[in-house]
């Protein structure tokens, strides 16, 4: 894992507690394999923030992200077409 060899922060997003938490175990156990301390790498949890005029307008556009903005941009925010063998480490 490249992360548990190179990298000082990760930034992660899981849809419960408990998927984070096992993220969170697993990529702290797999650092000894490199030599490497515990605290060696942070890992910050991801949010999502969905909001609306009202509630019910912030539920829909959980449901539906499109409906928030232009399809577009949607796109753009969520690094849809990037490429990532384009970016070099």
């Amino acid at each position: 894992m490249l992360a548990a060899s190179h990298a000082d922060l990760i930034y992660s997003c899981h849809g419960s507690l408990e998927a984070g938490q096992a993220f969170y175990a697993d990529v702290k156990r797999r650092l000894t394999k490199y030599g490497r301390s515990p605290d060696a790498l942070k890992i910050l949890p991801g949010a999502n923030f969905v909001i609306g005029d009202t509630q019910a307008d912030a539920q829909e556009n959980e449901s539906n992200p499109s409906s928030a903005g232009q399809p577009e941009e949607c796109d753009r925010l969520s690094g849809a077409g990037l490429e990532p063998g384009s970016f070099e480490l």
